[in-house]
């Protein structure tokens, strides 16, 4: 060997496949762009060392709270030797001409972080390889490099994109906050500390589905193994528990008792104080129970629509009875100020009487029964006073055949609603011939008929006094014309 100590192998060089220059210029150029994409790899995971640089600047600005980009990065790398030879600062701005990067980056910091790691599996044989051929070194000198995967997160990540489109759920606990379901939970302390007896409390309130140390548990069949207590024992054991359960029960009962006493009396007081208020909690509580009974039987979206219709139909009774409670006298004395203060002039009085009318009408146009009384009040309100401002002129025959027209409408809206549902199936149908009487239900859709005309007739009888009267001092000379119309049946033919 001449004396030489050092066996030549060669000049080793990285093979091209260990590089890919192309993933690390579209990879910056998606950082550049996205600063949120700067994650994965290290920056002496490029191969180019400019990449490195330009890279290990994008991380000190994200890491300052600053935003990464091409221009913001121009003043660093004007001088600098690597980005002249690439064409200058101009390369910075064509890293991010055609966004590709955006399309994987995670796939291409993984692919870098994988070559970088394979060149230095390579360089570190290498550097075996040289010290195994020097043979003035020796053997204990010599060690071979252990190899692990590239650097990644020993942490499984989330995908926040896909996770944002599914509804999270809490875990779910056999014991609440202590012991989660299929999972197996260890209890330990020092001896004679009563861990055995806490689990035979644990497992006989699951098996009774109740509560135990203030704590929810699942209901479920439970077993209990022991392997130090005899029969007796736990006989004892078990006969104490479940009377101690049965007197917290009853302690449990009273307590609620009280609650509801002590509520009641702040519920009462908002009665007096706030009655709309108070009507609309007692609903809300009343509907929030039945939403959650939906929401169990799995209601489907007419169920739930028709859940919110009769809600709102509530409400509306439970507003104006309340209302009605506290203000119904001075609504009525508010009327007699008004709509029936003879003193105001004819004008002003049908003002009001309109006002009160229309929300009525439009009421009893869309279904709402419960406006029928005030409404009858208020058309024969109205029509009063629209005879004594127009006689017999077109204006009151007008306002007669609105009021009659929709008086009808309801009158045949209601009949047929009750016919169609006094004609259903009822729970004798399959063991009886024939449809079961149903002269109650008919006489119950004349009575509906009888109530919403009562409402009228007799006032409108009053109008035909007062017409009586006008003719009489000579203010509806041409009355005998329109002899005619009938206003006792609310028509005219």
């Amino acid at each position: 060997m001449n004396g030489a100590n050092v066996i030549p192998i060669g000049e080793h060089r990285q093979p091209e496949a260990l590089e890919n220059i192309e993933a690390e210029a579209a990879f910056l150029g998606a950082c550049l762009i996205d600063n949120r994409c700067a994650t994965g790899v290290a920056s002496d995971d490029f191969a180019l060392p400019v990449h490195a640089q330009i890279y290990a600047a994008i991380q000190r600005e994200v890491d300052a709270g600053r935003t990464a980009s091409a221009i913001l990065l121009k003043p660093m790398f004007e001088n600098d030797a690597g980005i002249k030879a690439l064409g200058g600062v101009v390369y910075l701005a064509r890293l991010t001409a055609d966004a590709q990067g955006l399309l994987a980056p995670v796939e291409l910091a993984q692919q870098i972080a994988e070559l970088a790691h394979r060149r230095r599996c390579l360089d570190a044989l290498d550097a075996a390889r040289w010290a195994a051929a020097d043979l003035t070194s020796p053997l204990s000198a010599i060690t071979l490099p252990e190899f692990g995967g590239p650097t990644e997160s020993p942490f499984q990540s989330l995908d926040l994109a896909a996770l944002a489109s599914i509804q999270p759920q809490p875990k779910a606990m056999a014991i609440e906050r202590l012991a989660p379901v299929g999972e197996v939970t260890l209890f330990t302390g020092p001896g004679s500390g009563g861990k055995s007896l806490l689990a035979q409390q644990f497992a006989t309130a699951a098996a009774a589905g109740i509560r135990c140390l203030r704590l929810d548990v699942i209901a479920s069949p439970a077993i209990y193994l022991t392997c130090e207590d005899d029969a007796d024992q736990l006989h004892w054991r078990q006969s104490h528990i479940c009377t101690a359960l049965l007197a917290s029960g009853k302690d449990l009962q009273a307590a609620l008792t009280k609650a509801v006493s002590f509520e009641s009396v702040f519920t009462r007081l908002k009665a007096y104080t706030d009655p709309v208020g108070a009507a609309l909690d007692t609903l809300d509580k009343e509907f929030g129970k039945l939403k959650s009974i939906f929401t169990e039987a799995s209601a489907s979206t007419q169920e739930y629509a028709d859940l919110e219709k009769l809600y709102g139909l509530e409400r509306a009774k439970a507003v104006k009875a309340a209302t009605d409670q506290i203000l119904s006298s001075l609504t009525s004395l508010y009327d007699q100020l008004t709509v029936g203060n003879s003193a105001l002039s004819l004008s002003d009085r049908k003002s009001a009487a309109q006002a009160n009318y229309q929300p009525l009408a439009a009421r009893v146009a869309a279904g709402d029964t419960s406006a029928y009384d005030a409404y009858s009040s208020a058309a024969t309100a109205l029509l009063d006073i629209e005879r004594q401002i127009s006689g017999s002129q077109s204006d009151y025959f007008t306002l007669l055949d609105q009021v009659t027209s929709l008086t009808k409408g309801a009158i045949d809206g209601q009949t047929t609603i009750a016919t169609a549902s006094a004609n259903r199936d009822n729970p004798f149908t399959a063991f009886t011939a024939s449809a079961a009487d149903n002269q109650g239900t008919i006489d119950a859709i004349g009575q509906l008929g009888s109530t919403l005309l009562s409402g009228i007739v007799p006032q409108l009888s009053a109008v035909n006094a007062n017409l009586g009267k006008l003719i009489q001092q000579g203010l509806a000379k041409d009355a005998a014309s329109y002899s005619g119309y009938n206003l006792n049946s609310a028509s005219y033919f």
